[in-house]
């Protein structure tokens, strides 16, 4: 994993921040959150991450808070010195075969930068839930049996906001702590991944179909925003670029 600072980029502390991973996931709602945490909260590029599993992609972004407009990549990090959150934004789908390495070498540069904790957001198949899934609160926090500690503060806000652990499955051979996470990306990897390395690493997932999850967005990056005690006040902003999220729609001088 390549890192680089942005020029002119605010420094900052990593040992004090939680990092936010968004997991490529169905209806992309985690890194629809991520873009609403960046703009909401006016956290500033900080960092450019390359890897060869990244496909590239470059452009321009304008953060709606003071208008200015800012160079964009396939995954940078995001944060400010008075924030206690850097947030990781990827734009770009990963190649097939180099998956498994990106995320590896991901979870390496994370604990070498010395996080202090990481919160790993993803959404997961809506229509592979269970009878006492389908109503209710629609999130879910996961936290691997046995790993490190850095999250009871967490966990407490998540029984006092009535967010439920999720339900675990049968077990097997590859799926031991019964896990369920279907098209969540590299969700449950990244958790086992990080307990390997002892890196404190919990999730939060959100059951959704592919299509307009923009509600679904709102809604997962409030619970962040909620679980981590962290002040917020107002509407949540939305970039830009999410004017043309779903294209430019049809005109009526068509009919």
């Amino acid at each position: 994993m390549d890192c680089a600072p942005i020029t002119g980029s605010p420094a900052f502390e990593a040992s004090s921040k939680t990092l936010i991973v968004p997991s490529l996931s169905i209806g992309s709602v985690s890194q629809l959150a991520a873009d609403l945490l960046i703009e909401s909260l006016s956290l500033k590029p900080c960092l450019t991450l390359d890897h060869d599993a990244l496909v590239p992609v470059v452009g321009n972004m304008r953060q709606a808070a003071d208008s200015t407009t800012t160079l964009v990549t396939a995954a940078q990090v995001y944060s400010s010195p008075d924030s206690p959150l850097a947030v990781l934004q990827q734009r770009s789908s990963l190649i097939s075969t180099l998956r498994d390495q990106y995320r590896n070498d991901l979870v390496a540069w994370v604990k070498e930068q010395g996080y202090q904790r990481v919160l790993l957001l993803a959404g997961t198949d809506a229509s592979e839930r269970i009878d006492n899934q389908l109503q209710g609160v629609q999130l879910r926090w996961v936290l691997l049996d046995d790993s490190p500690s850095g999250w009871d503060d967490a966990l407490a806000q998540c029984s006092a906001l009535g967010l439920p652990a999720l339900e675990r499955r049968s077990t097997s051979e590859s799926n031991p702590e019964g896990v369920y996470l279907p098209s969540s990306g590299m969700a449950r990897s990244f958790l086992h991944q990080a307990k390997a390395v002892a890196l404190p690493t919990a999730a939060l997932v959100m059951f959704v179909n592919e299509g307009d999850n923009v509600q679904s967005s709102i809604t997962l990056t409030s619970a962040v925003l909620q679980l981590l005690n962290i002040p917020f006040e107002g509407q949540l902003q939305a970039p830009s670029a999410w004017a043309l999220l779903y294209g430019t729609g049809i005109r009526p001088a068509l009919f």
